[in-house]
C-alpha cells in the first residue's frame, strides 16, 4: 500500500523543528539507547528527548557511532542527525546534521536546505528506529514478499557496504537517504570494496544525496567514512521480488599501495605493480599530456563556469603529494555540465607540459558529474615576487606529521586560485596517479598564476618530486581556446 502523502506543516511544527536544530547536543541528559550494532559500529536514537509534532508526527535525534579505526579515519566519532517522523505515513525527514569528536565537541554542523521525505520500508534498521519513536502502535508496514536482502545477516555492513560505494560520487539535489545520519565525503583515498563480497541480492538501492557532497573538518587519513542509507522502498505486492540492482561504482581518485614517482616504483613501472594498473601502461588516454602547438585545435570554447568561493578546508599530508579536501559546495560547469568540487592537489612540479617546458607547480582541482564522471581542472603556477594568499593559507596550517591531516578554523579563498582569464584547453584523458582510470575529462587553464620563491621552497622541502612524465596523446582531441 502507497502511504498517504504527508499533511502540511504548520507553523507550530515548524517552530517545533527550529526549536529542535537550535537545542546545543549537550544542552540535556541524553540517553542514546542502541538499535543495532555491528563491526564497532552502533546505530542508535536519543530516547530522552522525542518531541510530538503535528498530525502524528515526532521529533528526534539519532547517531551513527563509528569504530575506533573508522573514526580515526574520518575524524570525527559521531553523526547526529534531527529527524522528523510520520508516524501515520511512514516516513521519515532529516532536518539537521551534527559531527562531534571523542569528546562530544561540535567539529561541523549542517542544516539541509532540501528536505524531502523518505519511505520507511519493512522489517529494515529505519523501520527499528521509527517503532523505537513513534511507538509499538505506529502504523504496521506492509506485508513485503521475503527477499534475501531482507533475511542476510550483517544489516549495517551491507548497507555500509553499498554507501561505501555511493559515496564517491558527489550528486546533484535529489532526494535524501536516511539512516544517512552520514553523507557522502568527497575525494576518497582508497579503492571501495570489493563487490564481490555480497551477492547483488544483499544490497539495497541507494537513493540520492540530497546536495552536492561536502565533508566536514578531519584528524587522521583522507579514507572516506561509511555511510548508511535508507532501504528503497519495497516493490508492490503485485510484483515479482527481484534482486535490488548492483550500484554503479565510480572510480576511486587515489590509491594507496606500493607506487611513487622514482626508483622501482617509479611511473614507468606502474603498470606492472598490480594487474589492475594495467592502463598505467597500455591506455591510449592517459593523462598528462604535452599541448605541442601541431596537435592542437584552436576553437572558440566557451569560458568554464565556476562559482568557487571560500570555504572550510583540511590539509591532509599524504606521502606522495600535499592534498586539500574542500568541506563547502562549489564546483565549475563544463559544456553544461556541472561538476561538484571535491578537493584539490598540488604537484612539483607542474604536470602540464607546452613544447616540452613545464611550470614550477600545478594544482589539480577534482570534481565529480551527477553521473559520476571525474573533471579535473589542472591550474599552473609559476614563481614571482609576490606570495600567493591561498597557498600561504595551506602553508600556514600544514599537518605536523606527514600522514596526517589537520582542520583549521579559517577559511580558504578558492576562487584566488583561478586566473582572470578563461583561455583554456579540454581534452579527454585519466587520472594521473594509479590506476590511470581513463575517461576522465580534463580543463587545463592556460594563463599560469603565481607564488613566491619561499613559498615554492617550502613545497619542495615537503615532496622532492611527484610529477608523471607527459604520455602519448596518440589520436585524441585536444581543443584549445582561441
Amino acid at each position: 500500500m502507497k502511504p498517504p502523502p504527508l499533511p502540511p506543516r504548520l507553523p507550530c511544527a515548524l517552530a517545533l523543528v527550529a526549536f529542535m536544530a537550535a537545542i546545543p547536543m549537550a544542552a540535556h541528559a541524553s540517553n542514546w539507547e542502541k538499535i543495532v550494532s555491528d563491526g564497532g559500529r552502533t546505530v542508535e536514537i536519543d530516547t530522552s528527548i522525542v518531541f510530538n509534532a503535528d498530525h502524528g508526527t515526532k521529533v528526534s535525534w539519532g547517531r551513527i557511532v563509528l569504530s575506533d579505526s573508522e573514526a580515526k579515519q574520518a575524524g570525527y566519532r559521531t553523526i547526529k542527525a534531527l529527524n522528523r517522523y510520520d508516524c501515520l505515513g511512514r516516513s521519515f525527514t532529516t532536518v539537521r546534521r551534527v559531527y562531534t569528536d571523542d569528546h562530544d565537541n561540535i567539529l561541523r554542523e549542517e542544516t539541509l536546505p532540501e528536505q524531502r521525505p523518505s519511505a520507511i520500508r519493512g522489517n529494515s534498521i529505519d523501520e527499528q528506529i521509527w517503532r523505537k519513536v513513534c511507538g509499538p502502535s505506529a502504523a504496521p508496514a506492509p506485508a513485503p514478499a521475503p527477499t534475501a536482502a531482507s533475511n542476510a545477516a550483517n544489516p549495517i555492513g551491507r548497507l555500509a557496504d553499498t554507501a561505501h560505494q555511493a559515496a564517491r560520487s558527489a550528486l546533484p539535489p535529489a532526494r535524501l537517504t536516511q539512516a544517512a545520519l552520514i553523507q557522502p565525503i568527497p575525494m576518497p583515498s582508497v579503492p571501495p570494496p570489493n563487490s564481490a563480497t555480497a551477492p547483488p541480492a544483499a544490497r539495497p538501492a541507494v537513493a540520492q544525496a540530497s546536495q552536492p557532497a561536502s565533508s566536514p573538518p578531519q584528524r587522521g587519513s583522507a579514507t572516506p567514512p561509511l555511510v548508511l542509507p535508507a532501504p528503497a522502498a519495497a516493490p508492490p505486492r503485485s510484483a515479482p521480488s527481484r534482486p535490488a540492482p548492483e550500484p554503479a561504482q565510480p572510480p576511486a581518485l587515489f590509491q594507496e599501495g606500493d607506487w611513487g614517482y622514482s626508483g622501482a616504483t617509479g611511473p614507468e613501472f606502474w603498470g606492472r605493480l598490480r594487474p589492475e594498473w594495467q592502463l598505467c601502461a597500455q591506455g591510449k588516454r592517459q593523462s598528462p599530456i604535452d599541448f605541442t602547438e601541431g596537435k592542437l585545435i584552436a576553437v572558440d570554447l566557451d569560458p568554464v563556469k565556476f562559482d568557487y568561493r571560500p570555504s572550510g578546508f583540511v590539509v591532509i599530508h599524504s606521502p606522495r603529494m600535499l592534498r586539500v579536501r574542500i568541506t563547502e559546495s562549489m564546483g565549475m560547469e563544463v559544456r553544461g555540465q556541472r561538476y561538484v568540487l571535491e578537493g584539490f592537489v598540488l604537484h612539483r612540479p607542474a604536470k602540464t607540459h607546452t613544447g616540452n617546458r613545464m611550470t614550477d607547480m600545478e594544482a589539480h582541482f577534482f570534481h565529480r558529474g551527477s553521473n559520476g564522471q571525474i573533471a579535473v581542472l589542472a591550474v599552473q603556477f609559476v614563481r614571482g615576487s609576490e606570495p600567493n594568499a591561498p597557498l600561504q593559507t595551506l602553508l600556514n596550517n600544514l599537518p605536523l606529521e606527514r600522514g596526517d591531516s589537520y582542520a583549521p578554523q579559517t577559511a580558504l579563498d578558492v576562487a584566488a586560485l583561478l586566473p582572470t582569464s578563461p583561455a583554456h584547453y579540454l581534452y579527454m584523458g585519466s587520472l594521473t596517479t594509479p590506476p590511470c582510470t581513463e575517461g576522465v575529462l580534463w580543463v587545463v587553464m592556460k594563463e599560469p598564476m603565481t607564488l613566491s620563491d619561499e613559498q615554492h621552497g617550502i613545497f619542495s622541502r615537503l615532496h622532492e618530486g611527484n610529477t608523471r612524465p607527459p604520455q602519448p596523446a596518440f589520436e585524441r582531441l585536444i581543443l584549445e581556446s582561441r
